[in-house]
């Protein structure tokens, strides 16, 4: 029933659980449909006999957390119906690193929201789907039928943009073989932390979507605030006469109160910005 399904081979039929729904099953639902636009799946609490699809977080079966000792990562996070499907099929849908990356981030806190009450935003949000007050059956279904929905786009748009990401990747380390070894010049806003901590460079400068130019520091580490060398105090939180004055650059139009973002009206005045301060800085 549950049992002996492919990594390749998405069945046309699901079963999953009726009545209050988590953002486990609602994920998982997503995912299926992601993996097979033909599938059908059901809600109840009881799996016919003589089913023969995918049956996930409820049944006991492969795809069920509730029955036995949980099943848990390396780590020690426990798995739920959506971490288990994902550890099924994500491989369909991204490639290996980037699979591991994404149940890092993404499917591992919805699993240690549902299998022991920690706080998740992204189950808080599935579970604000849920009808009020006394509500039947159908209004459960109606609402777990959006709640789908919303999620499915959700993994559309974040599987877009790690592919974008990885696409970055290749872009940015491309250029940093031709850059300065310092600051770093690109062409478009791309995301480029990753490649670029602990790379020796110090500044980044890429156009803005607002229309500046930006000139932004290098992180010494992923994930906090700290950089490689803020810019200057004398810069921080100027407006933009003050700024040019006391920058010498004429089209100086703004620098954050922390010190990461410098921003000028031409990519010269950017790049200037970011090699003044390193001057200053050196």
């Amino acid at each position: 029933m549950t049992n002996g399904f492919e990594p390749n081979c998405v069945p046309d039929q699901g079963l999953t659980h009726a009545g209050v729904f988590h953002a486990d099953e609602v994920f998982a639902t997503a995912l299926l449909t992601m993996l097979n636009s033909h599938i059908k799946i059901t809600r109840a609490n009881t799996v016919p006999a003589d089913f023969a699809g995918i049956v996930y977080d409820v049944g006991g079966g492969e795809f069920d957390h509730h029955q036995g000792k949980p099943k848990e990562r390396p780590n020690g996070v426990p798995f739920s119906s959506l971490g288990l499907l994902w550890r099924h099929y994500g491989t369909l849908l991204l490639n290996e690193d980037d699979a591991q990356s994404f149940d890092e981030s993404f499917v591992q806190p919805i699993d240690l929201a549902d299998n022991t009450g920690a706080p998740s935003a992204m189950s808080m949000c599935i579970s604000d789907f849920n009808p009020r007050g006394a509500s039947s059956p159908e209004d459960f279904e109606r609402c777990f039928w959006k709640a789908v929905a919303w999620a499915r786009q959700v993994l559309e748009r974040r599987f877009a943009s790690l592919d974008y990401a990885r696409a970055s990747v290749s872009y940015v380390r491309q250029q940093m073989k031709v850059g300065d070894g310092k600051v770093l010049v690109l062409d478009e806003p791309v995301p480029w932390k990753a490649s670029l901590v602990g790379s020796g460079y110090t500044y980044v400068v890429y156009p803005s979507p607002r229309g500046l130019y930006n000139a932004q520091c290098v992180p010494q580490r992923l994930g906090d605030g700290s950089m490689v060398l803020p810019f200057p105090d004398a810069w921080r939180g100027k407006p933009s006469h003050e700024l040019r004055l006391v920058t010498g650059v004429s089209d100086a139009e703004f620098c954050h109160a922390s010190g990461f973002l410098c921003s000028a009206a031409s990519l010269h005045g950017a790049k200037e910005l970011a090699y003044r301060s390193l001057a200053q800085g050196v």
